[in-house]
């Protein structure tokens, strides 16, 4: 039987119910069809990163084939290996043989091959004329700013912190996330071509009429800060679980002693509470529903 590829298979023998049932089966002679679909794995991930492709090059040895086809939509490998849910770990088809395939720990690998070698170290030489405006450094700011210097634009940062980085730098606790690793993946952005002014707050050292006025285009993507409130009497008093992140990372570590309760059960709670506990704590974490049912990434509860 001549096969002429998987897209041109010859019709074949298939018998139709298990010869176990029907000593002699049912046969068909049938053509099987080919069609090309995503991988669950790709379709899992928000960014829909090619991951069998980039897996692929690393077990040929073309790491560097791997990073490009990780950049193209992901540009800060070593941070998503290292906090990103891994959604597709759950679709990966690996699962239904025995487990999935540790792809967050693979992207982490070369995320760290990537930004150690200083893969990305081309500075860009700008394209055309138009300069871009992008209001807040997180990661929704800074990965608009990668791309669009990648376009050959002009691209500021303006972040109201004295340090870049936004919740990846003030609100992802340390053991979870280095600052050392933030730090390389926004020094690459600046040999890049990327300008970041710290220290300026929209409203006050600069407004929007400014931008729109001198810029082409603005961008803002000043970040999901504020909490929801419960609505509760005595909410007063609680204190905040991204502002305790915030001062814990920048060195204002509390007086931690005795017991605490961290009210809910996202990722937010999650590193509250391990947080606390590395502070020598006693935590508590209360959530209304079933621990099933809590949002945080599983490994964190």
């Amino acid at each position: 039987m001549k096969m002429e590829g998987l897209k041109n298979l010859p019709e074949a023998p298939i018998s139709l119910l298990s010869t176990l049932v029907n000593k002699t089966g049912s046969w068909r002679n049938i053509k099987p069809v080919f069609v090309e679909k995503t991988a669950p794995c790709i379709d899992a991930c928000p960014s829909h990163i090619l991951i069998p492709h980039y897996i692929d090059r690393i077990l040929r040895g073309t790491i560097d084939e791997a990073a490009e086809i990780l950049l193209k939509d992901n540009p800060f490998p070593s941070i998503t290996g290292r906090v990103c849910p891994h959604f597709c770990e759950g679709k990966c088809n690996r699962g239904e043989y025995d487990d999935s395939v540790s792809i967050r720990e693979i992207e982490r690998y070369l995320g760290d091959y990537i930004v150690n070698k200083k893969w990305k170290d081309s500075l860009k030489e700008q394209q055309n004329a138009k300069k871009i405006a992008i209001v807040g450094s997180g990661p929704a700011g800074l990965s608009c700013a990668h791309f669009l210097r990648n376009f050959g634009y002009k691209v500021i940062v303006f972040e109201k912190e004295d340090e870049p980085g936004g919740v990846l730098r003030y609100g992802i606790p340390e053991y979870r996330l280095p600052k050392v690793i933030v730090k390389k993946e926004i020094d690459a952005l600046l040999r890049e071509g990327i300008e970041i002014r710290t220290g300026t707050t929209l409203g006050k050292d600069i407004s929007l009429d400014d931008l729109e006025a001198n810029y082409d285009a603005v961008f803002l993507g000043t970040g999901a800060i504020l909490e929801r409130k419960m609505n509760i009497p005595g909410e007063e008093y609680l204190i905040e679980g991204l502002n305790f992140l915030k001062e814990v990372s920048l060195g204002k570590i509390p007086d931690v002693k005795g017991k605490y309760g961290v009210i809910g059960g996202g990722n937010v709670a999650m590193d509250v509470a391990r947080t606390l506990l590395r502070l020598g704590a006693e935590v508590y974490i209360l959530y209304r529903r079933t621990e099933n049912e809590m949002p945080a990434i599983t490994e964190e509860i």
